[in-house]
């Protein structure tokens, strides 16, 4: 979710709404929700259904996000909603995936939008580029990275693909990426892809500013280069930059020396290059009540504390943990189906978030009373 200057949340269902395929919905300080906006209000989907990934806020309280499907073509779209009085919110489709042919502009996008400045808070300008990436698509159909650049006067972004993934041999350079990608302050992109690289284990990759409007691709990390157990973590599901350390701090969804449950890793820059370190191993603890198998990323604290979820284990078995990671020890802050029921939610499922005070909030998959998931918050004690 994104938060507003007034502390308002905004976020994604991939389902629900009045057409059944996703909206967008507005979460006060005080847990009231309004729908803004429910997908496949047009014909064939023209307007794109099945929300997914990050959204941002602009400036003027716009939103901008992708729809995993949708158009005529089913491949998605990038969507605004401007914000308005009245409901539902006003959708412009800024570009339809697969307009090209054989898709080679990408098709699928399952993740959201990124600009330098996400990361810290900073409201989107609304006329610098964005940027997001695709499940399939591209050149050799194993996703791309995208970017909307906007001209004054233009209602419409125009759209090119900046990087083609699985370009290499044998993939080298990753393939099929459905996470978040990051931002540095110096607008370097860094992303994630969940296959490709050795032993088809996924990367961490970094597309740096070249200085002639395009970018330039390398592998940052390529995870488990000799196969085998993958105690250094495999297939990455998310990553966050960190500009206050310089790290980029990760999650693989699996590896790691807990029985393949999944690791929490840093990459800290050494000259040019970055090196890897995991910090931590999930279901390393008696019954995995540390949690196991997180499928996104951490955030960041304002003390250098990393928050994030486990879509398993915890004492409920399969509910899942929000957990904190001090250095190298990890504390569980709540344990998913801890209440009757799963009232409480279970099975997190996207990257968490702060308001001013420092509470948590986050998403569940399922659970809450009518078992389709939850919004909740941590509050300090």
């Amino acid at each position: 979710m994104v938060r507003d200057a007034r502390g308002n949340f905004y976020g994604v269902t991939g389902g629900g709404g009045q057409f059944g395929y996703g909206t967008v919905y507005q979460i006060t300080p005080g847990g009231s929700e309004t729908v803004l906006y429910s997908f496949c209000a047009q014909p064939e989907c023209a307007d794109g259904d099945e929300p997914h990934g990050r959204i941002i806020i602009d400036v003027k309280g716009n939103l901008y996000g992708a729809t995993y499907s949708g158009h005529t073509g089913h491949p998605g779209v990038v969507y605004k909603l401007s914000r308005s009085k009245s409901l539902p919110w006003k959708e412009t489709v800024l570009y339809n995936f697969c307009s090209k042919s054989n898709c080679t502009d990408g098709s699928q996008p399952y993740s959201g939008l990124v600009y330098p400045g996400v990361e810290n808070g900073t409201p989107y300008d609304g006329s610098s580029p964005l940027y997001g990436n695709t499940l399939t698509g591209g050149a050799s159909n194993n996703g791309v990275v995208y970017r909307l650049s906007f001209q004054s006067g233009k209602k419409k972004p125009t759209f090119d693909v900046i990087e083609n993934f699985c370009s290499e041999a044998n993939c080298a350079d990753g393939a099929s990426s459905y996470a978040n990608m990051t931002a540095d302050a110096n607008g370097n992109l860094f992303g994630v892809t969940v296959l490709g690289g050795d032993n088809d284990n996924g990367v961490v990759y970094e597309l740096s500013p070249d200085g002639s409007g395009g970018f330039t691709h390398s592998v940052v990390y390529a995870f488990c280069p000799s196969g085998g157990e993958c105690t250094d973590g495999a297939h990455p599901v998310g990553i966050v930059a960190d500009d206050a350390s310089g790290n980029l701090y990760g999650v693989t969804g699996n590896g790691g020396t807990g029985g393949n449950a999944g690791t929490v890793f840093v990459l800290t820059p050494v000259g040019s290059a970055f090196q890897e370190s995991v910090l931590y191993s999930f279901c390393t603890q008696a019954n995995c009540t540390d949690g196991g198998y997180p499928s996104t990323g951490v955030v960041v604290g304002t003390n250098g504390d990393l928050f994030g979820t486990t879509s398993l284990y915890g004492t409920s078995f399969d509910g899942g943990v929000v957990f904190k990671l001090h250095g190298t020890k990890e504390t569980v802050l709540h344990d998913f189906c801890s209440q009757a029921g799963c009232t409480d939610g279970t099975n997190p499922f996207s990257d968490l978030a702060f308001d001013a005070k420092g509470t948590i909030w986050g998403t569940t998959l399922s659970g809450g009373t009518s078992f389709k998931g939850t919004v909740f918050k941590i509050t300090k004690p």
